[in-house]
């Protein structure tokens, strides 16, 4: 793997969880502001960011396995994944459980460990 598909897989890995707080972000919005009804979905715009967001992580994501195997690439999402219980935690005061924490650092070894091989 080159240094710029390093760099590039790592960017993705960080979009996880920034459209996820996004969205979390959207929720927030629409609760606050009515609810759940077609109407209030579509004119959210922190729910159009996130999609829009999501649209652009998607064609990353494609740029990507255009150049590695799916299953070297694949690793980065589960970094991704393991960073957002702690986005929430640090951006929304969500609570932090220490079985998060194992199960986070496993994910996180097991990355290290996939991506050495």
């Amino acid at each position: 793997m080159g240094r710029f598909d390093l760099i590039l897989c790592i960017i993705f890995s960080l979009c996880l969880p920034a459209g996820q707080i996004l969205f979390k972000m959207a929720a927030r919005h629409g609760q606050a502001n009515g609810g759940f009804s077609i109407l209030d979905v579509v004119r959210n715009p922190l729910l159009i960011a996130a999609f829009a967001f999501y649209g652009a992580t998607a064609v990353l994501w494609y740029r990507i396995l255009t150049v590695l195997p799916l299953s070297r690439a694949y690793i980065f999402s589960l970094l991704g994944s393991a960073l957002v219980p702690a986005a929430g935690y640090i951006i929304f005061g969500e609570k932090m459980t220490l079985q998060y924490i194992i199960g986070a650092s496993f994910i996180i070894i097991g990355f290290f460990i996939a991506f050495r091989a």
